[in-house]
């Protein structure tokens, strides 16, 4: 699993470790975390900055160029060379300057262009290896500040680990639960991002029926509805926070969802509202032999025993597998059905093994998660939702959990704590530790 510090960082203060992650590295591995790899994203950026065009004239010997007179933080303009048509003195953009090493090896270097001196390169964002626009330079906003590096700008300067997360650790499959660790491992406060949620008046009910037809292996499941959203590109920081742990953007609310999952380790779905035959929604075991075509087109043919999520005609999901391509989020979206679920780990292992599917959803939920995080995760999700998509969420939140989990007490001496570790324990001590974790 691949972590972000600036992300982890927005829960716990990890703020000392940028410049030494070698001490971090050392705490996880110690605590059972071990680090298989790490990574200072800012490196791809070295010597690429934000620019500001002073001045541009026509190249003396080439009409299809311009001499820009760029300011890059120092003393003095550096004079660049420039090929793309989409630029005018007073914008924002990225420089590449010597010494910069961009996509494909390709080094920047101090060159001559048709005669006229040139002292970096004024890049694309795709020409840096990002998503982007490569039909000319990428112009920036206005407050961007020029000489700043880009990675600093764009919060990329960020590092990421990699971490092999043992089949027992479940609870670290996310940034809140490893910075919950963290909170322990380095006495520092764990701070919980927002989540408050500006509700209308429409119910749930008002648009589905929600029915669970199988608690052993749902014991709980979660609905709500947002009416009037707007589906299109996710905002720079959502991407950022995904694709820098390998999740590529699709768009805002299924980046959302993703983000959810990478945050508090709870995977969730979102459905499009009109998708949903009859108003119904049923978590069930489907027939022997029914089909399923998944969200990336493939077909399945299902067992019995096989957990579902239905509507009155069809499977519209496989539970805690992957969604389905006939109930998913497209541009044309404006209403959604959010799911949050806890699904039992042997259900989810067993239909994900046999049919072959291994997706970041199943392979949390075959390794459990947490059925008391199942309200935090929608509420959250829902205040995203609003802030970067818009629309109305429903006053109440459907939340089918007949038998409530219940965890009991723990109980234990400090005489068998000492004798299992080895050493003796001190009961302040213990008690310390165990306050730390939040028990």
């Amino acid at each position: 699993m691949k972590v972000s510090l600036n992300w982890l960082n927005e829960y716990v203060d990890v703020s000392e470790f940028y410049k030494n992650t070698e001490a971090l590295d050392k705490i996880l591995t110690d605590a059972g975390l071990e680090v298989d790899g790490v990574e200072d994203m800012a490196k791809n950026f070295n010597h690429v900055v934000v620019g500001h065009i002073k001045n541009l004239e026509k190249h003396p010997d080439a009409d299809k160029l311009t001499v820009c007179s760029v300011d890059v933080g120092g003393a003095e303009l550096q004079q660049i060379v420039c090929g793309a048509k989409n630029h005018k003195a007073g914008d924002k953009v990225i420089a590449a300057l010597p010494g910069a090493v961009l996509p494909g090896d390709f080094k920047i270097k101090k060159s001559k262009i048709r005669g006229v001196e040139s002292l970096g390169m004024l890049c694309s964002a795709s020409e840096l290896g990002m998503d982007g626009d490569s039909d000319g330079i990428t112009i920036l906003e206005e407050g961007a500040e020029a000489g700043r590096p880009f990675a600093d700008h764009a919060g990329l300067n960020d590092i990421v680990f990699e971490l092999s997360v043992t089949a027992n650790r479940s609870d670290c499959l996310s940034h809140i639960g490893l910075a919950r660790e963290l909170s322990c491992l380095l006495d520092k406060p764990l701070k919980y991002p927002p989540n408050k949620v500006n509700t209308s008046s429409f119910k749930v009910s008002d648009h589905v029926k929600v029915e669970l037809k199988d608690e052993k292996n749902c014991p709980r499941y979660s609905a709500r509805i947002v009416r009037g959203v707007k589906v299109g590109p996710s905002p720079a920081w959502l991407k950022t926070r995904l694709e820098q742990v390998d999740i590529n953007s699709v768009n805002n609310v299924v980046d959302i969802t993703n983000f959810i999952m990478l945050e508090y380790g709870q995977p969730m779905h979102s459905f499009d509202l009109k998708n949903i035959n009859g108003s119904s929604l049923l978590i069930k075991e489907v027939a022997e032999g029914e089909e399923f075509v998944s969200l990336d087109g493939t077909e399945y043919k299902l067992s019995a025993g096989d957990l579902a999520i239905c509507d009155s005609k069809r499977v519209v999901a496989l539970a805690g597998v992957v969604g389905g391509q006939n109930s998913g989020i497209s541009d044309e979206t404006t209403d959604l059905l959010l799911e949050v679920a806890h699904f039992s780990q042997s259900t989810v292992r067993k239909t994900s093994r046999r049919l072959g599917i291994s997706t970041d959803s199943s392979y949390r939920f075959s390794r459990g998660t947490d059925p008391n995080i199942v309200k935090d995760a929608m509420d959250r999700a829902c205040h995203l939702i609003q802030k970067i998509c818009g629309g109305e969420v429903s006053s109440d939140t459907v939340d089918l959990y007949p038998s409530p989990i219940v965890k009991e007490p723990i109980q234990i001496n400090t005489n068998y704590a000492s004798e299992r570790l080895g050493y003796k324990v001190e009961e302040p001590d213990f008690v310390s530790w165990m306050k730390r974790l939040g028990c």
